[in-house]
């Protein structure tokens, strides 16, 4: 967390001289851009990364990124297909298969109608982005982190929203109604695990978004609900919340007691 840069080159490129493809991913409806701790960016649609890991180059003096084979489509020996980004245009490489003309609508249309099939309607990730598109203070999503203390497991945290009435910086796993492990003890140990990393890591947390804030307030990429506010006193919430997006109210009149209880303590 402490590795991110708010002067970072990356981010003072994307603010000073926006290339056309950008200026189009910020535009473009059902995108969502996040920063990473390690001064990269990821784009995504739903659950997939149309840009992954976007840096800046000091060698070479420009931006690099990639895009899983999968999304373009095309059969490939290595996962992730480079970027080719220019002053007028962004292509795959050695790829032609789908050009992309500056991330335009037509180019857009065509990665995204690819990524539907790999996240339909229920999925997690597709409920995920769901909540992003519809909420206007979700500020970071697919926070992973990979503790060096050898007593806390890796973690990836699904969404973390920005309350503007309570003022505190909220974690959120998402679920389906559909996951067998929600009446386990699985999920009980994954918010336990959660709690145990937000009081354990608390001010390092409240630093780092805190930067990722100024971040996105650069790039013009907050969310409108949080355009007109102001981070600095805002607080940690010391426990994560389970979020449900494919149920019914009849769903949570049925079920809501007994979950309650599983992760009462926590």
């Amino acid at each position: 967390m402490d590795r991110l840069k708010i002067n970072d080159t990356l981010f003072k490129e994307l603010s000073d001289n926006p290339p056309d493809w950008w200026k189009k991913l910020i535009k473009a409806k059902e995108i969502n851009i996040q920063i990473r701790k390690d001064n990269s960016i990821e784009v995504y649609y739903k659950g997939g990364a149309i840009i992954r890991n976007l840096k800046w180059s000091s060698r070479n003096k420009g931006f690099t990124g990639n895009i899983n084979y999968q999304y373009i489509p095309f059969e490939s020996e290595r996962v992730y297909i480079p970027f080719i980004f220019d002053k007028s245009s962004v292509e795959f490489g050695k790829v032609n298969i789908l050009r992309l003309d500056n991330f335009n609508n037509k180019s857009l249309k065509g990665i995204k109608s690819i990524l539907d099939k790999f996240y339909g309607e229920y999925s997690e990730k597709t409920i995920q982005a769901n909540f992003i598109k519809n909420d206007p203070n979700f500020i970071d999503s697919e926070f992973m982190y990979n503790p060096r203390e050898h007593n806390m497991a890796n973690l990836r945290i699904d969404l973390t929203r920005l309350d503007t009435k309570t003022k505190k910086i909220v974690f959120i796993e998402v679920k389906t109604i559909g996951d067998r492990r929600l009446f386990s003890n699985e999920i009980v140990e994954q918010l336990k695990k959660y709690k145990d990393f937000i009081e354990k890591y608390g001010e390092r947390l409240l630093g780092y978004y805190k930067k990722v804030f100024v971040i996105k307030k650069n790039l013009g990429i907050l969310p409108v609900g949080l355009q007109e506010e102001n981070i600095e006193k805002n607080k940690l919430m010391q426990k994560p919340l389970l979020l449900f997006g494919d149920c019914s109210q009849k769903w949570i009149n049925d079920n809501s007691k007994s979950l309650d209880e599983k992760i009462r303590k926590h």
